[in-house]
């Protein structure tokens, strides 16, 4: 018997992680950004499957840039991307926060994937601010366009 409450146990622990993801999600809605970061960064805490993990640190990465934390939003972007470099939403987000960190080239290598691989959403004008940073290579001012509202 004790077999069985050690499984049952273990099976509420790999669960566990999404009452704090759910939690994350309405602080989100609520805009309360930080009590967000709080349940999803607990939520890390429990979860065991990376592929579960994958959508806590998008969804942490999206309260970061909220917060203006940009460096953690990078960061969580990061591995999202390490995971799945295919995710959209943690390709803008990382591009989001280098182009507000400075960090132009990073930025830049994003907003050139983004657009080969979303052209009719980076294409409408009202989801993009335009920027002119110099450009890293030739000095040249550079236009990106960089989506914010994700």
């Amino acid at each position: 018997m004790t077999n069985g409450m050690e499984q049952n146990r273990t099976e509420q622990n790999g669960t566990e992680w999404m009452v704090y993801k759910n939690e994350g999600n309405e602080h989100f809605k609520q805009n309360n950004i930080k009590e967000a970061v709080e349940a999803y960064s607990k939520g890390l805490e429990l979860c065991e499957s990376d592929a579960d993990k994958v959508v806590l640190y998008k969804n942490r990465s999206a309260c970061y840039l909220k917060l203006e934390q940009f460096k953690e939003a990078a960061s969580d972007a990061d591995k999202v991307l390490k995971a799945n470099p295919n995710d959209v939403k943690a390709l803008f987000r990382r591009c989001q926060a280098n182009e507000t960190l400075g960090n132009i080239e990073p930025a830049y290598k994003d907003i050139k994937i983004l657009i080969q691989r979303e052209p009719k959403k980076l294409s409408n004008p009202g989801n993009l601010q335009k920027t002119e940073p110099n450009s890293p290579r030739d000095g040249q001012q550079t236009k990106q366009y960089i989506r914010h509202d994700q």
